[in-house]
């Protein structure tokens, strides 16, 4: 497949007595001005995928080219990122991404710059968060086309209050 933006080229031969016309289709509609015996698609979108032929004439007669099939592959695009958040120590929570692009698509979670070991979905969860969770979240989506790095999504952890010294009763003199 091609990559959204490449150029791409359809050629075929063909012999016979000069002079030779070709005529290109795309999905059974025929290509305005693809008359040469190449077809250049310059920064091809997804719109550009499909079947293409061609039929190339002379006065002898005329011949219909097998079809070739053109994939054009969408990079990963992030649409969707779960905000910043704040968490009380204990609770649950989830990150979540959502992109678009060619599948499959594939997720790579990361904390502080480190991949997550198994965090390989669309959505990172959070169980029972120790203060150790806190720190910036990224999420890279990648496929045949290319990938997208998420930008940074912070987690602060809460720890709730708590005495670590009670008060001791004392005298007073009066």
């Amino acid at each position: 497949g091609a990559i959204v933006g490449d150029t791409v080229t359809l050629q075929v031969e063909a012999e016979g007595t000069e002079p030779i016309r070709y005529y290109w289709y795309h999905d059974g509609e025929l290509v305005e001005g693809a008359t040469e015996s190449a077809l250049r698609l310059a920064e091809v979108q997804d719109a550009d995928s499909g079947s293409y032929n061609v039929i190339v004439q002379n006065r002898g007669g005329t011949a219909i080219s097998e079809i070739a099939v053109l994939v054009v592959l969408l990079p990963p695009e992030i649409t969707q990122l779960t905000e910043s958040l704040m968490v009380i120590e204990g609770e649950s929570v989830e990150l979540g991404v959502t992109a678009t692009g060619s599948d499959p698509l594939a997720y790579q979670w990361s904390k502080d710059g480190e991949a997550i070991d198994g965090a390989t979905a669309p959505t990172l969860r959070l169980a029972k968060v120790a203060p150790t969770a806190a720190g910036d979240y990224t999420v890279a989506v990648s496929n045949t086309a290319g990938e997208a790095e998420s930008g940074v999504v912070t987690v602060k952890v809460i720890e709730p209050v708590r005495i670590v010294t009670q008060p001791e009763g004392g005298s007073a003199i009066v």
